[in-house]
Order: C-alpha cells, then structure tokens, then sequence
C-alpha cells in the first residue's frame, strides 16, 4: 500500500517544481499532431485567400461573342409587261366639267377647262365649284390630270377670240385657290390661255406681248411643288433669257426650273409645225433634251409624217426628249401606225420611268441594314415630289423613309440606297420598297404608288413592291 502512495508524492513533487517555470509536458506524445493542426489553419487560411480570388474570377465570367449576321441577297428578273403606273404613260382626254368621265387602264387625263363664256367677265362661283367636283372626280377614279384653260377651240389660223389680259390675269387669281386645294391630283398645268386652244399662237388680243406676265402670274397660282409647261421652247427662252440649266437648278424652285415642255405637234414636221425655228431646229431641240432630264416634257401628235412619225424615228425621239406622257387618241393615224409597226408597246412601257431592281442585299444582325439598286429604264424621271420608303413586314406605320429623291433617278441611270433599318427581333421578318404619292390626301391610296417593273412583286392592295423574306439572328 505504500507504493501508490510514494508515485503520488512524486508526482505532486514534480508538479510543484514544475508549475514554478513552465507547464509540464503532456504524458501523451501529442506535440507532431498539435504542429499538424497549426499547418491545417495556415493551409486553410491560404485556401481562404485562394476560395476569394477564385470567386472574383467566376463572378467576371466571359460573355459569348454577338451572333454572325446574316447576309440575305435577292435578284430579280425584269417584267416584260405593260401596266398603269400614275403621272406617266398614255392619256386620255375628259372633261372635268360634267358629265365627267375617265377610262379604266388610264392613269392620266387631259382636261381643257373652256373659259369661252367668261372672257369679258368673272367666272362665277358655280362654275368654279363644277371644276371642284371634277377634279374630286379624279381623285376617286385614280386619275390625274393634265389641266389648260383657254377661251377657245381654235381654229387656225382664222382663231376665235381669247381674252383681254386683264381678264386673264382675273382669271388666273380666281382660279388659284382651286389649284392649290386640288395640286394633288393635278400632274402638270399647262400655261394656256393664249391663243387657239390656249397654244400660246394665234392671240387676238396680242397676249404673247405679256407672255412674262401671265407665266408669273400662272408661277404663284400654282403650287411650288408642281410643274408647269410651254409651247415653245423659244417661248421659254423669251421668258427667261437664255438662261443655262445645270443639273442643280433642278426642282430648285427657281421660275425657269419649273417650266417644262408640251409639243403638241410631235413629229409633224421636220419643225414640228412650229415648236422649233426652221433656221435652227437642231439648236432648240438641244436645249429641249437638256432641261427635259429634269422638266415634265409630253403633248400629242397631229400629222401623218411617214417616215418621220412611224415607229424608228418616234422611238429616238421618244427617247431623246425624255416623253413621259403622250395623247392616245390624237393623231389617230401616227397612233395606229405605232400598233402596225410593233413599237406600241415600247412605247407604253417606256413612257415616263420605268423603275427595276438590279440587287438587294440585307445584312442583319444587332442593327440590320438594307441596300438596294435601282435602274431607270425608262425614258424620263417622274417629274413630281416622291418619297421612297422601307418597309418591314407590311408595316407602313414603322416605315423607314429614305433620302433618295425619285426625280433624281433620271432616264438610264442607276441609283443606289441605303438605310439602317434598326435593331430588329430575331426570327424571320419581309422586306418592301414603298413609293407612294407625297400628298396626305393620296399616300394611303395605291392607285398613286409606284409599281417596280416585276412580275409577282407588286401588291395593288398596298401598293408595295414586296422583295422578299430575310432572317435576324438570335441574339
């Protein structure tokens, strides 16, 4: 028993001595193991610091790369049909004063306003409202009209009377109002008035002295936006001197750039019975063929002139003076000797512009662009204000206007658009060039829209010219 006695005597003794300097050692051999734990913190603490940077970098994960975009290219066959498109082609001629009338296949009507009861006095009220109702007529028929007032039905060279001048310039301030209500459906005016069937010849009240001031006077009568026409070339010249026409006076406003040409005697002559001097025709002729890019030039026949009116002399000509409308009906013989020698047709579709899509290319992807060439193949720009849309999947409220100014796309030319038509969904979505009448009263209307010269393009119930279908990628 004294034993276990004398091992905790020993073991208190120790203790005692032990406590006076440091902690006595542990009976286990636990010193490797507590090392091992302090290297487990330090190791943890490092890995800490590591699990911090490794969450820095998952949070800046790489984003993926915007989709490649989609390039949708599109080619197109010409038409070979002839079809109505407005402000070009050939006219019929109507009366705007009751009964009124217009022929289906016609976009365009000749009118004469006949002033002959009035040339002594006002037209009176009611007569101006019968005008009114004409022209509404026209615009319900899809029609416009080239309009010239005269004061009689000719006869040369023995005329029947026009009116003194200041019953003209009377006339021409009560007929202003009328004009600029209805400018939408007027196509061109003819400056009128003067002389046999308004012809600017045979004046007996010698009106070709005033001719500067009845042209200014027909000037602030008829919207700035519209165009008007001369006989004469020479005329013109008398008017405004011989005043050079640079392609930037085009559709400037300037007076002398909103006068055109009617030839109301085409290919009668060498001369044209008239139009031209007989000393200098080819010198006229030039300067008719230079304005004439950028001027409404039109009229009728009214001779027989074989070889002269037949078919490969009209068709340079034609072409040469940039005609955008001609009479149907007038000279009926020059006329059928188009049908028997097979340019009636030509003609038809030539007339005027004649608009075809050489290329289209879509590129989409964030943001989609649309280029698109045009060719001209026609013999005249169309000669009335424009504006050329984009359309995306039949919407017309979202419709991108374009910049380009169609009386710009001159006879043989190409031209060549461009637009961003903004970031658009992915999927598939329909691509459409929209030329629709610049008045309000008439854009909605697609009777007065430019159809391209395409078959199965065209949708006479909008009035676009559907191109075709292109797809957005995802994004």
């Amino acid at each position: 028993m004294r034993t276990p006695l004398l091992y905790l005597f020993v073991a208190l003794l120790l203790s005692i001595l032990w406590g006076c300097n440091e902690p006595p050692p542990t009976l286990l051999n636990d010193d490797d193991s507590a090392d091992d734990d302090d290297s487990a913190d330090d190791d943890d603490s490092a890995d800490d610091d590591d699990s911090a940077d490794d969450d820095d970098s998952a949070s800046e994960e790489p984003t993926d790369p915007p989709p490649a975009p989609i390039v949708t290219s599109w080619s197109f066959a010409a038409s070979e049909e002839s079809f109505d498109n407005p402000e070009r082609g050939f006219y019929r001629t109507t009366s705007l004063i009751g009964p009124v009338w217009f022929y289906e296949g016609y976009t365009l009507s000749f009118s004469y306003v006949r002033l002959d009861d009035y040339r002594q006095q006002a037209i009176p009220e009611s007569f101006l409202d019968s005008i009114e109702s004409g022209l509404q007529a026209a615009r319900d028929a899809g029609v416009k009209i080239i309009i010239r007032f005269s004061y009689n039905w000719g006869p040369w060279p023995d005329s029947d009377p026009d009116a003194p001048l200041s019953w003209v310039l009377s006339h021409i301030e009560q007929l202003t109002p009328l004009l600029v209500a209805n400018a939408d459906v007027l196509a061109v005016v003819q400056a009128g008035f003067i002389g046999a069937w308004g012809e600017w010849h045979s004046s007996t009240n010698n009106l070709l002295d005033s001719k500067a001031e009845i042209a200014t006077a027909l000037l602030d009568a008829v919207p700035a936006d519209r165009m008007l026409q001369l006989r004469t070339p020479m005329h013109k010249n008398d008017i405004f001197g011989n005043v050079p026409f640079p392609p930037a006076d085009a559709h400037s406003g300037l007076d002398h750039a909103r006068f055109g040409h009617h030839n109301d005697c085409f290919l009668a002559s060498d001369a044209d019975w008239g139009t031209y001097p007989p000393d200098a025709i080819e010198q006229w002729k030039s300067a008719v063929a230079a304005e004439t890019l950028y001027t409404p030039m039109g009229g009728e026949t009214c001779n027989l002139n074989p070889p002269r009116s037949e078919c490969a002399v009209a068709l340079m000509e034609f072409e040469r003076f940039h005609y955008s409308y001609i009479n149907a009906e007038y000279h009926p013989d020059v006329v059928a000797s188009w049908d028997s020698g097979g340019c009636r047709e030509t003609i038809e579709q030539r007339l005027g512009y004649r608009l075809i899509v050489a290329s289209a290319e879509v590129l989409a992807g964030e943001s989609t662009q649309a280029t698109i060439t045009i060719e001209n193949v026609g013999w005249a720009a169309p000669f009335n204000p424009r504006t050329v849309w984009l359309v995306v999947d039949n919407n017309l409220e979202d419709a991108v206007a374009l910049t380009s100014d169609p009386r710009s796309w001159l006879a043989s030319s190409t031209i060549q658009i461009a637009a961003s038509l903004g970031a658009l969904t992915p999927g598939m979505h329909t691509l459409s060039l929209w030329l629709p009448d610049s008045s309000g009263s008439l854009a909605g209307d697609p009777r007065y829209s430019i159809r391209l010269a395409h078959d199965g393009m065209w949708d006479p119930s909008t009035g676009l010219n559907h191109l075709g279908a292109f797809e957005v990628p995802a994004r």
